[in-house]
């Protein structure tokens, strides 16, 4: 007959239950028990206890295998964390309540972090709970004032932060485009070549995004895109300034030459953006599936 040993624990025990989670107290120390499908996990916070503290309790569980066998012991930050293996069934009662007596055991019987500490500050005092993680805690209600506070100061300085990132690598892609538009325009009588060259534009605004710390977003190509036409489009004014062109007469037969140098410039531009846009969903797609 298959065990349902945590229900049958945390009811026994008038445990707060949350479907798989469930909420208890022994003398002080707040416990959680977690059940999933293939293991179990008794967690229970010891904010007060020492790096020494943490070894000896660690290493005395490691030493009690034979009466706590499939059962994994670790410390996360100042929380301990008890695994037991399941694989198959639920180990029943009287095996879990035996592990869970040799660890509560051990922590009372050494006074390890008791009484009422808070979680934040690790002082005592702290009457009320709060759930953090699906893990109970005690708190003080002006510690967790004081996180929340630093929590936002933080998320807001990141938030700044993200946008100077934006900013400075849309300056760098401008930068990098200002700087292969204007060989453009210098060399743009030499031939259709200059022209050409145009398609390796939004390649090298890439480069200089990344060389000013351009953050990598979903919008990096449209940063690069707006760099390469905003340059393109004053690149053209100058050409046109340079070869004497008047607006009315630009698409005649004696501007032919200028006016093609000019169409291949932004068809080799478009085409060099497309092949980028191309390349970033791609790398974008393989990012997911990882």
């Amino acid at each position: 007959m298959a065990h349902n040993s945590y229900y049958e624990f945390v009811t026994k025990n008038n445990y707060e239950i949350n479907k798989n989670v469930a909420y208890g107290k022994v003398d002080d120390y707040l416990i959680t028990i977690y059940q999933d499908v293939r293991f179990k996990l008794i967690i229970i916070p010891l904010p007060k206890i020492t790096d020494d503290q943490k070894k000896q309790l660690v290493s005395y569980l490691k030493s009690q295998k034979k009466e706590m066998p499939r059962t994994y012991v670790y410390f996360d930050n100042r929380v301990l964390v008890v695994k037991i293996k399941e694989p198959f069934t639920q180990i029943p009662l009287e095996q879990f309540e035996k592990t869970f007596d040799i660890i509560m055991g051990y922590i009372k019987d050494n006074h390890i972090s008791s009484g009422k500490p808070c979680i934040f500050c690790g002082n005592e005092g702290a009457h009320e709970t709060i759930k953090i993680t699906n893990i109970e805690y005690y708190y003080h209600r002006n510690c967790y004032d004081k996180a929340i506070k630093e929590i936002e100061a933080e998320q807001e300085k990141l938030a700044q932060e993200e946008v100077k990132q934006n900013y400075n690598g849309f300056i760098g892609a401008l930068v990098g485009s200002i700087l292969f538009g204007v060989l453009w325009a210098i060399f743009y009588e030499k031939g259709l070549i200059p022209a050409l060259f145009m398609f390796f534009l939004p390649t090298i605004s890439l480069r200089f995004h990344q060389a000013f710390k351009g953050k990598f977003t979903k919008n990096l190509v449209n940063e690069i895109i707006l760099a390469n036409f905003i340059v393109l489009f004053i690149v053209i004014i100058v050409i046109i300034i340079r070869a004497k062109i008047n607006l009315a007469e630009m698409f005649t037969k004696e501007n032919q030459v200028v006016m093609t140098n000019i169409f291949i410039g932004i068809t080799a531009t478009l085409l060099g953006n497309l092949l980028l846009r191309n390349r970033f969903k791609r790398y974008m797609q393989e990012d997911i599936k990882e």
